[in-house]
């Protein structure tokens, strides 16, 4: 791992876990989590909300590919809370394209897109619905995830997915999922050949 990166961002769809496994990856790496994934705000205002600049330094980051700004930003928080880098899980909704991934990257940012099989996300979403009480029905899910089918039909951004998922289709070990992130995708924001 290069000392270099010390912005790490994970998208994907809903019940991928994102939250579990970024929360699991900042304890790991001794990292600031940071819950993007906020009800009722989108991406904008959640980053504001961490620090009034970030909301700003999204809209550049989204309408002009520039990721300095947003790597900057955060890496403010690494200082102001004393860890050693920022984990950062956004909601489902946001769909990376390619010359995004590629900004992120040539930012040093750290970037894994959270993929698995639909029907088998579909059902852990449910169940998350069904334990956490909100009871948000399958339609929500879909509504909120199309971009990412969209995107995974594509293999627009292939290389950053991480498949949260194993060859006979259990959900992979945190450890397992943390431990692929950290030697696999490197994370000082290049992916390896």
């Amino acid at each position: 791992m290069n000392d270099r990166t010390q912005v790490y961002l994970l998208f994907g769809f809903s019940a991928a876990g994102k939250t579990t496994l970024g929360q699991h990856l900042a304890e790991f790496l001794k990292y600031r989590w940071i819950e993007l994934d906020v009800p009722n705000q989108n991406t904008e205002q959640a980053l504001r909300n961490v620090d009034p600049v970030l909301g700003q330094t999204w809209r550049d980051f989204r309408d002009r590919c520039d990721a300095t700004g947003l790597r900057d930003g955060l890496l403010k928080q690494v200082a102001q809370h004393s860890s050693l880098g920022v984990v950062a899980g956004f909601q489902s909704d946001v769909v990376l394209t390619p010359s995004q991934c590629r900004c992120l990257q040539e930012a040093h940012v750290g970037c894994s897109i959270l993929v698995g099989d639909r029907t088998r996300l579909l059902e852990a979403f449910l169940a998350r619905e069904q334990q956490t009480g909100r009871r948000l029905p399958a339609a929500h899910w879909q509504r909120h995830n199309m971009g990412q089918i969209d995107a995974m039909n594509g293999r627009a951004c292939r290389e950053f997915e991480v498949d949260v998922f194993d060859r006979n289709g259990e959900r992979k070990l945190l450890t397992d999922l943390t431990a692929e992130i950290v030697n696999h995708q490197v994370l000082d924001g290049r992916v390896p050949t």
